[in-house]
């Protein structure tokens, strides 16, 4: 099976769009850092927030290959191998859509998912949700 990685098209154009914003609100707390005079913590954390969004929307996705899942996430990346996965259930909540894993143990995991708007839109979402749903059944099938 080849690795499918569930993710927004146009990563790049929103990628540069946050790298600017992030340039444009640096300049923006330096200039207020050297018309004070000195550096202040409150003007420099203004670059905090998009830096979190930078990174947080280059690091999340769904990486499924033959032995699992890896959900990457801001920070913390998890393995979840097949045999674990006991279903996938597509929601929409609040018009965005939703897929949400279920393990065997009963709890539930909600995965990064791109979004339904212009860049964040991925035009082979379901195709990959579907292959990702039939891999499932063909895993738990040999298990049996």
């Amino acid at each position: 099976m080849d690795i499918i990685v569930i993710h927004p098209r146009g990563r790049r154009v929103y990628v540069g769009v946050v790298a600017a914003l992030n340039v444009v609100v640096l300049a923006v707390c330096i200039g207020f850092m050297v018309q004070c005079g000195s550096i202040d913590l409150v003007s420099a954390s203004g670059v905090v927030p998009c830096v979190l969004l930078l990174v947080k929307f280059v690091r999340s996705g769904v990486v499924v290959s033959e032995d699992g899942l890896i959900v990457r996430r801001l920070i913390v990346d998890r393995q979840i191998d097949w045999s674990q996965v006991r279903s996938f259930e597509r929601r929409r909540v609040a018009g965005m859509r939703q897929v949400k894993l279920v393990l065997k143990e009963g709890r539930s995991i909600v995965l990064p998912t791109p979004g339904d708007r212009f860049l964040m839109r991925d035009k082979d979402f379901e195709e990959k949700l579907d292959l990702l749903m039939d891999h499932q059944r063909t895993a738990a099938q040999s298990d049996m």
